[in-house]
């Protein structure tokens, strides 16, 4: 295994991802970037040495697309990568889309789509004497779509699917992905009004309007915003746009509104918009000073800015793009996506705290001298060659002649970055030690300055590399053996706060024209009441959308042990959020039917012998139990059950409810396991028994009976109002009943079963091949705006 570190000529990672999918036959680095900048320069001899000279010492770059297809043949030459197509409430116009969807992604770009033309389900349509069957069967036909079909021959597209807040079947698309396990191929955001943003911090009722025929349904705001909240916290999604901010900064109204993002939410557009981005090294930016400091270059920013901004024109000018309404968007508005790299690298040499306000403020001033120099440029293009056509005064009364639309945006840069070896985009470092393996070589990669640091501070030792190389979810500030004011600058994402997040993305917001795509992260034992606030944060601090992770809430992290001390062995195991596992039915004859978990390295032996099926089945019931482990998990009932039956009245008549324990290791404890449920003198039997099945399933660990029970109390049924009776409704009886059951002591002792773990934790990640690893090297996959990506090959997928 040998060392490297990260330097400005192009690292074995670089080459492996560029030999694979990015140069052409015979080609170098030197050969790619002679090629593109040929190709743009479009016979410039005046650009073509500039152009190959920012790309060649990494000081920019432009979108994959633009490095992969310049130089190929005819339609071939496509080199943008965001989209935004139209979907209107039309079927013939909507299988339009579906099959321009398929041209886009053919041809390497990702797209964006609003549903919120689209009538609700059940709505008549008179055309046919049918019924709509509402936007998220369309996104269906998309998503099938999008599986087919890959992008350049190279991986699938991805998309990005919006809807507002006020359309009648929010709720359904909120929870889409939860409920429909194939829509694999979207990312989701809510179209968050500021009127709804109001009501929710008022607490009061909120229209929904049905699009077609513009009926008005009141329901309660904070009730939608919590239930986003609350599938934030489970898996990342759906993310908010705050589509009134969105459209407060567009730059052609005249056009239409805007209403979608592309699906890494960094450009937002009316329907047929087209960017092409490009992103600057700040790292490159930087020279030293005589006492060791580094500061910003500014000549050096403002001609690489001046020359990335004609760069990006003029690949406007040489696109072979897709559609032709495609083409006519781009030529009449022409707007470019100019970004940056390597933020948090060039903090760290600053020796600024990311989230300090004296970080903060360098970065402000460094983006809105980005911005400025870029709209100077254009400017000075539009006096050469002319403005963009649907150029208007009052969209943009800060410039005279324009030659585009939009400047600036910030994308996340996972390849680009892997290029340059720099940290992503604005984000954080997720660590400052990395294992990649290439190909049958494996790299520790060390972060250049840390290492520097370390050796001369003293504190550098193998073994706090492996420490660094080993720990997922790294805190600096929590490592033994590293000086305090090193700790100030050298953090990493999960150093930061939360609200610190935020307040870096609103900096950089504000000095970006169009949008920044960040991941706002998250501790594990984060709560959905806390996304609420940042939401409300984002907000307010003007964030055109936001996307939150929550460590090991989806893929990344599938089971995580924790330990509380070094003395104290380790007490609990559960499992992070939604394994995102399909269900499936489990056979009895299941076997082992009995595992030890006593310690992460039995669990992890027993989980190799299991089916996918059996898998599942376990740790769905080691979340729901969060058993310590001095229990041993029996998968199968005992012959023997302890059960109790209640009587309860509704509006309807008496409804039974019978429970039964399970007894789990010797027999002294147990835990609540089934339900069975009838009704006597009215009511619906067959409600009555689909309504005991899913409690019993939620008991047995195969869904969430906190978050069901959760919202049945608050169903309320017309035949219990006014009535003296038990509850609200059947389902709000049953929840209240199955909360009894597992609180107090009925429950079989539960609370000696659940033990709640110290507030100084260190996590551990025990990973399996579920669903957080690379396909293509097995290292850790990390979430960034909705994309898994893999800093050590490349690999990227947004779903």
């Amino acid at each position: 295994m040998g060392i490297t570190t990260q330097c400005k000529t192009l690292s074995p990672i670089a080459e492996d991802i560029l030999g694979k999918r990015y140069y052409h036959e015979g080609e170098d680095w030197k050969g790619l970037c002679e090629r593109v900048a040929s190709v743009i320069s479009n016979g410039d001899k005046e650009l073509v040495d500039d152009f190959f000279d920012v790309m060649y010492n990494l000081d920019f770059l432009p979108n994959s697309p633009t490095l992969a297809n310049a130089g190929k043949e005819s339609d071939r030459q496509q080199l943008s990568a965001c989209f935004i197509l139209p979907v209107e409430d039309d079927i013939v116009e909507i299988m339009e889309t579906v099959k321009n969807t398929a041209i886009v992604h053919k041809s390497g770009g990702g797209t964006g789509f609003d549903f919120s033309s689209t009538r609700p389900k059940g709505s008549p349509v008179s055309s046919t004497n049918g019924v709509a069957s509402g936007p998220l069967s369309w996104m269906k036909i998309i998503n099938a779509t999008t599986e087919e079909v890959k992008q350049g021959g190279m991986r699938r597209g991805a998309n990005m699917g919006t809807l507002r807040v006020d359309h009648p079947d929010i709720l359904d698309f909120i929870l889409c992905k939860k409920n429909d396990k194939t829509m694999t191929n979207f990312n989701l955001s809510v179209g968050v009004s500021d009127v709804f943003m109001d009501a929710v911090e008022k607490g009061d009722d909120f229209e929904l309007v049905n699009p077609h025929n513009k009926e008005v349904i009141l329901t309660d705001a904070r009730e939608i915003f919590d239930i986003i909240c609350k599938n934030s916290w489970e898996s990342g999604e759906p993310g908010m746009i705050f589509i009134d901010v969105v459209n407060s900064t567009n730059p052609v109204p005249h056009l239409g509104a805007i209403k979608s993002s592309n699906p890494c939410g960094e450009f937002y557009f009316i329907p047929f918009g087209v960017c092409n981005l490009g992103s600057i090294n700040l790292v490159n930016m930087l020279k030293s000073v005589e006492d060791g400091r580094y500061v910003i270059d500014f000549d050096r920013l403002k001609k690489i800015t001046e020359i990335a901004v004609t760069f990006l024109d003029k690949v406007i000018d040489v696109n072979h793009f897709p559609l032709p309404e495609i083409h006519d968007m781009a030529h009449n508005t022409r707007p470019i996506g100019l970004g940056v790299m390597g933020l948090a690298d060039m903090l760290l040499y600053m020796k600024l705290p990311y989230d300090s306000d004296a970080g903060r403020e360098m970065v402000g001033k460094v983006m809105k001298f980005i911005d400025d120099v870029g709209w100077a440029t254009s400017n000075m293009l539009g006096r050469e060659l002319g403005t963009f056509p649907e150029f208007q005064q009052e969209n943009l009364p800060s410039q005279k002649t324009p030659r585009n639309c939009q400047i600036t945006t910030i994308a996340p840069t996972g390849t680009l970055a892997t290029f340059a070896g720099v940290s992503f985009g604005i984000e954080p470092n997720f660590n400052f030690v990395y294992r990649r393996k290439i190909v049958d070589s494996e790299f520790i990669q060390v972060h250049p300055l840390f290492e520097k640091v370390a050796k001369e501070e003293g504190f550098y030792s193998e073994e706090l590399m492996e420490t660094l190389r080993t720990t997922p979810s790294l805190k600096v500030r929590n490592l033994a053996g590293v000086p305090e004011h090193v700790k100030e600058y050298f953090i990493t994402a999960f150093d930061i706060s939360p609200e610190d997040h935020v307040k870096m993305q609103a900096t950089v917001q504000k000095y970006v024209d169009n949008a920044v795509s960040k991941t706002i992260n998250l501790p594990y034992d984060a709560t959905s009441e806390q996304i609420g606030e940042l939401y409300m944060m984002a907000w307010k601090l003007g964030c055109k959308g936001i996307t939150v992770y929550r460590d090991g809430s989806r893929d990344d992290q599938v089971i995580v042990a924790v330990k509380e001390s070094d003395e104290v062995d380790i007490k609990l195991l559960e499992i992070c959020g939604d394994t995102d596992i399909e269900e499936a039915d489990i056979e009895e004859d299941i076997a082992p039917t009995l595992i030890d978990i006593m310690n992460p390295e039995a669990f992890a032996f027993a989980m190799e012998r299991l089916s996918p099926e059996e898998k599942s089945e376990l740790l769905q019931r080691v979340n729901l139990f969060k058993l310590n482990y001095n229990t041993e998990i029996d998968l199968h009932p005992k012959e023997t059950v302890n059960g109790r039956r209640t009587k309860f009245t509704t509006g309807c008549g008496e409804l039974y409810c019978k429970s039964f324990q399970n007894p789990i290791g010797d027999g002294n404890d147990s835990i609540l396991w089934e339900l069975f449920m009838t009704t006597v003198g009215g009511g619906c039997k067959a409600h009555s028994a689909a309504l005991a099945i899913t409690v019993s399933l939620a008991l047995q660990g195969r869904a969430n009976i906190k978050s069901l029970t959760h919202h049945w109390s608050k169903i309320q049924c017309d035949a219990c109002k006014g009535r003296d009776t038990d509850g609200k409704s059947c389902p709000s009886i049953v929840a209240n009943y199955i909360r009894s059951l597992t609180q107090d002591s009925v429950a079989g002792t539960m609370d000696k079963v659940i033990e709640t773990p110290r507030s100084v934790q260190e996590v551990i990640n025990l990973q399996t091949s579920l669903k957080g690893v690379c396909p293509e090297c097995g290292e850790e996959i990390r979430r960034i705006d909705g994309c898994r990506s893999c800093s050590a090959c490349g690999w990227t997928r947004c779903d």
